[in-house]
Order: C-alpha cells, then sequence, then structure tokens
C-alpha cells in the first residue's frame, strides 16, 4: 500500500471513530441491531451493515433521550421502518400500556 493510500486510509478511520465518539447512543443502536440475538433474528436492511449509512438514514430524526422503535414488527430494522420515539411512546409500540 502506498503511503497516500495509508494516508487516505488512516483519515478515513480516524473520521469513523470520531463519528462514533460523537454519537455513543447512536452506535449503541446500531451494534444492538446487527450483533444482539433479537437484532440478528428480526433481520435489518443490508446497507446497515455499515455504521456510516446508519447514521446517515436516522441522525437527522435524532434527539437525545428517544428510542429506536420499529414501526411494523413483522419488518425488519431500516430506514422506512424505524422511528425515534420516547419512552412512553416505545412502551404503547410494545403493547405495555
Amino acid at each position: 500500500m502506498e503511503t497516500g493510500e495509508k494516508l487516505n486510509e488512516w483519515r478515513k478511520r480516524k473520521a469513523l471513530s470520531e463519528l462514533i465518539n460523537d454519537n455513543k447512543y447512536l452506535f449503541n443502536s446500531w451494534r444492538a441491531i446487527l450483533y444482539t440475538q433479537k437484532g440478528k433474528k428480526i433481520g435489518y436492511d443490508k446497507s446497515w451493515k455499515s455504521f456510516t449509512q446508519f447514521y446517515l438514514d436516522m441522525s437527522p430524526s435524532y434527539k437525545k433521550g428517544l428510542r429506536l422503535a420499529r414501526i411494523d414488527k413483522s419488518k425488519p430494522f431500516s430506514k422506512e421502518n424505524c422511528m425515534w420515539v420516547t419512552a412512553d411512546e416505545a412502551a404503547i409500540l410494545k403493547g405495555d400500556r
């Protein structure tokens, strides 16, 4: 790998690291979709294998204190089937209230 390529790769990794550090809740939400039993069972949009794509899709509507919820429980996690909700809204969607 050439020096210029190494530098570009380092810059990409640094930018991703900063994105994750600045958006820990979004990163943990994404990670839960990909790596927990529940997330693996439900499934997810293949473009979301990349945290960057998940971030681009979901960060514009995120506000601190909200949780990620699926709109239609019969469908996998995706931009079209997810929204950020309050704890009370999440409980209603789950059928707890």
